[in-house]
């Protein structure tokens, strides 16, 4: 690691919101991205290349969206060897973390047997600064989905609705991406460098969840089999 891109992802951390700041404090994030990196098999140079693209998402200097794309154009890493990097990371580093700043990804599982009977969105804004020199405003957005535990059937039962997409946004700098509902059971976890971008992404995550709502009544009904409708 250069002295630049150490300088770049000291003052990103220096931004960060306090919050998360001792969460990262309390966790061994970059003891466990190098267990990451060692369980995984990667050679010196993409180890040290996946700890830096791990440490600059986690940081918010790039979206956390993008670690798995990054990870194959930037590291060399294989597509199929980018997904579990990806999900490990956010299996043992980022959820962690935001789970202890208490800005939730995912959550432990439940400890009462009682079912889950209704689909819930998770969110959390948070507002810092990115820049070298001259600080400019950020706002990091985390959510994440919870389904009842019909729909958690229904999407186990029918595998392209994870992949459909929740919700569209602009993320850093002016960066669009489909986000997929797979995404966000897993949770999300984007930053913007506009309010505008944020507060619109916001209402995209609101719209999606109610369309997704719609189709899962809508799969009900087919389930159910024919029906008689009035107008």
């Amino acid at each position: 690691m250069n002295d630049e891109t150490k300088k770049i992802i000291k003052d990103a951390f220096d931004s960060l919101p306090e919050e998360l700041k001792n969460s990262l404090r309390k966790i061994d994030w970059s003891g466990r991205t190098e267990t990451i990196s060692r369980e995984h098999g990667l050679s010196d140079e993409q180890q040290q290349a996946f700890i830096v693209e791990a440490m600059m998402a986690l940081f918010g200097i790039t979206d956390v969206q993008e670690l798995k794309q990054n990870l194959v154009n930037d590291a060399g890493i294989s597509p199929e060897k980018a997904e579990q990097l990806d999900t490990a990371f956010f299996e043992s580093v980022l959820s962690p973390v935001m789970n202890t700043a208490g800005w939730p990804v995912q959550e432990e599982a439940e400890k009462t047997t009682t079912p889950k009977k209704t689909m819930k969105l998770h969110i959390n804004t948070t507002e810092g600064s990115h820049g070298l020199i001259f600080k400019k405003p950020m706002w990091r957005v985390v959510a994440r989905i919870e389904l009842s535990d019909e729909e958690l059937k229904l999407v186990k039962a029918h595998p392209e609705i994870g992949k459909m997409t929740l919700a569209t946004g602009i993320f850093g700098d002016n960066l669009e991406l489909e986000c997929s509902v797979n995404s966000f059971i897993k949770g999300h976890s984007g930053v913007h460098y506009s309010l505008a971008n944020q507060t619109n992404f916001e209402n995209a995550i609101r719209e999606g969840c109610a369309a997704l709502k719609s189709h899962f009544e809508r799969l009900r009904e087919v389930k159910s089999g024919p029906r008689t409708e009035e107008f």
